[in-house]
């Protein structure tokens, strides 16, 4: 297997932070990101061309059919980022929204904030719309915030492009025992169940598919081997998983409500990682894995611990 490490390089994306004024001061709702599925592709279809809608919220299917095997369906090109941080309980008439656009997807850049400056993140209870997009900021791999847009301009200003192999630029220390913590909902679907009580071994498989398939479609990178690492999964020694279901929005199904949910929690992984599944697992968390990745559902952070 062809080292990970070597196709950090080319994996390109660009860290985006969308700032809304609020008409007056609430206190945010906790992954508001969650939400907004629904919303985007509904605004989306009124205020973009088919071709851009098409590429940002519905990719076709690839032509190749290796690919459309081994990668099925395209996800969208971004990955919205909610705040792992308790969320303070003080009003503020300031709210943002943060996401990941990957390769290929950085090009749309324009159409998303275009589609985001017509929506309403932080709506109230009853609905009712509050607040506007007034500027949109990205990050650049020194960590130096710029404004790329403001009310009022009509394209972007070029983004900071970040690369995998700067933002993970060294492995941490050695070290015997990681935390791997969810803190949104992964909604993680196996023969069409979902799984309460995932290990290690259930969730690996999660994130090998979405890195490889993100790194194919925006990147243009196939990733090969990287099956292999699937094969250690079983070598990792891990402590049970601390789980709890959380469900986090209606959805319409044979005219009946239903809340649709997934897995928060954490589970602790003991030994020396093999270097290409830690280089895995931090790519996966640029991404988010299982139903909803894209907008922020299966947000994870993988942590090296101290020793006892």
């Amino acid at each position: 297997m062809r080292p990970l490490r070597s196709y950090l390089q080319d994996i390109e994306f660009v860290e985006i932070s969308f700032h809304y004024q609020l008409e007056t001061p609430r206190i945010l709702p906790l992954f508001p990101e969650l939400l907004l599925r629904s919303t985007l592709h509904q605004t989306g279809l009124e205020v973009l061309d088919p071709e851009p809608f098409e590429r940002l919220f519905t990719p076709p299917l690839p032509d190749d059919p290796t690919a459309l095997r081994r990668y099925q369906r395209p996800a969208p090109p971004f990955a919205f980022c909610p705040q792992s941080a308790n969320p303070t309980m003080t009003a503020t008439d300031r709210g943002i929204i943060s996401c990941h656009l990957f390769g290929a997807g950085i090009e749309l850049l324009d159409p998303l904030v275009k589609t985001m400056a017509e929506i309403h993140p932080f709506l109230l209870a009853n609905r009712q719309r509050q607040g506007q997009l007034i500027t949109v900021s990205a990050t650049d791999a020194a960590g130096n915030v710029i404004t790329i847009w403001q009310k009022g301009m009509g394209k972007c200003i070029e983004p900071p492009r970040i690369t995998a192999a700067w933002r993970f630029d060294s492995l941490p220390a050695s070290t015997t025992e990681w935390c791997l913590e969810f803190f949104t909902p992964a909604r993680l679907l196996t023969q069409k169940k979902p799984l309460f009580r995932p290990a290690f071994h259930h969730i690996l498989p999660f994130i090998l598919r979405r890195v490889t398939a993100l790194c194919y479609f925006c990147n243009h990178i196939e990733i090969t081997g990287a099956t292999e690492l699937l094969e250690l999964s079983a070598e990792i020694k891990e402590e049970a998983g601390e789980w709890r279901w959380h469900d986090w929005r209606s959805h319409p199904g044979g005219g009946i409500l239903s809340e649709l949910g997934g897995v928060c929690g954490q589970l602790r992984l003991k030994g020396e990682l093999p270097d290409d599944l830690i280089d895995l697992l931090r790519l996966g968390s640029l991404m988010n894995i299982g139903k909803g990745a894209a907008y922020g559902a299966g947000a994870y952070r993988l942590t090296p611990l101290p020793p006892a």
